[in-house]
């Protein structure tokens, strides 16, 4: 991993706190969530995860009183990092009103989209259906994959544009989860960062 990049974003993430929110069947050791969640808590970065206690069979109020709660404890402005139904579970969260407002901004990589899913697995995330549409309150960067069996980039573009978020094309990465062994993922960092300094610019005018 490029060392610029670490060291720039070591010195801007110093201002918050970054909450990893899983989707369906949670982030394994391997997925970037994780390794990103180990990187940062070396790097000194205040960053927590939504633990839900079943993973595999998300229960829609179980999950969204989790991230409130885990977001409620941070003494910091929060950068949400979510993937998968997890963004979906920020999106509700926001348009139940839910969430305070020391989130200041969201990553949002890989949104599940619970309407048009894999057959094999739409019936589990039913109760998160539909897809909710309305603006988010921060700052917020949808990254899509052109291959992700559940979000087309047609799809992903117009939950961008109704969440007033900016869209990214990361190429070919799958669901960009635990299938994809992205590794660290670098790309993801660096969207990571331009969302930061987006907060950042938004916030205090400072670069």
């Amino acid at each position: 991993m490029p060392d610029n990049i670490v060291r720039h974003l070591s010195a801007s993430l110093t201002a918050f706190e970054l909450v990893v929110v899983p989707g369906l069947d949670g982030s394994a050791r391997h997925h970037w969530q994780s390794m990103w969640q180990n990187f940062f808590q070396a790097k000194g970065i205040s960053i927590r995860r939504v633990n839900q206690k079943i993973w595999s069979t998300p229960h829609y109020n179980r999950w969204i009183m989790t991230l409130v709660s885990t977001v409620e404890k941070s003494r910091k402005p929060v950068l949400l990092v979510g993937h998968s139904l997890g963004c979906i579970l920020i999106a509700h969260a926001v348009e139940q009103g839910l969430l305070p407002d020391t989130v200041a901004g969201a990553l949002l990589v890989a949104p599940a989209d619970v309407e048009n899913g894999p057959t094999q697995d739409i019936s589990r995330v039913a109760a998160f259906s539909p897809v909710p549409i309305s603006p988010l309150p921060f700052p917020a960067l949808v990254v899509g994959s052109r291959n992700d069996p559940w979000l087309s980039v047609t799809r992903a573009r117009m939950f961008a544009k109704h969440w007033n978020a900016s869209f990214v094309d990361a190429g070919r990465k799958g669901h960009i989860g635990n299938q994809s062994h992205l590794g660290c993922w670098s790309d993801g960092l660096m969207f990571l960062d331009r969302l930061t300094q987006t907060v950042l610019i938004e916030k205090t005018g400072l670069r």
